[in-house]
């Protein structure tokens, strides 16, 4: 073998060597929101954990939906339960929370009523709105009064939580 051939095999190998690291220890970028800052929130309507229907695109309030996978997933739930504690502070915003998932509203009802959530639980099982976070486990959406997205965030792993503060930045920033 030549050199310069020796050169690329050593070469390839060490960016695989990389990349397998990259995927162990989670360091890879987050694949950005389907739907780009900026752009309109859907004129979709969902049904709470009562069975009630919700216009997700009200113009007038801003809103933080907060989708996750389903309340069968560990993770999940106790990310809604750490975003519980952060909701005072979203109150100072004038944002209404919303968590999202495809669970059916009986299934949102018991994990809400369980876990004592002060936000209300929306359910999409036709993928309306969860489809913009691919298949994040935890996606961040936060829409300024007039339904333009403002700011997303995406988690794919478990091992990063969502980072609160900055939202509560972009929020801050929406006040009036």
């Amino acid at each position: 073998m030549r050199l310069l051939e020796k050169a690329c095999v050593i070469a390839n190998a060490a960016s695989i060597t990389m990349l397998i690291v990259c995927i162990q220890f989670d360091k890879l970028p987050t694949s950005p929101s389907v739907m780009p800052i900026g752009t309109q929130a859907p004129r979709i309507t969902l049904l709470d954990q009562d069975g009630k229907a919700v216009n997700v695109s009200v113009p007038g309030e801003p809103v933080l939906f907060v989708v996750f996978r389903g309340v069968w997933c560990a993770y999940c739930r106790s990310e809604l339960a750490r975003l519980a504690r952060e909701v005072p502070r979203f109150a100072q915003t004038n944002v209404h929370v919303y968590g999202i998932s495809g669970d059916p509203p009986d299934a949102l009802l018991r994990d809400k009523e369980r876990q004592q959530l002060p936000f209300p639980l929306l359910s999409d099982p036709e993928r309306k709105l969860t489809h913009v976070c691919d298949f994040s486990m935890h996606c961040l959406l936060l829409f300024d009064g007039d339904g333009t997205l403002r700011w997303a965030g995406l988690n794919e792993s478990w091992r990063r939580p969502p980072r609160y503060e900055s939202v509560l930045q972009a929020a801050y920033r929406l006040a009036p």
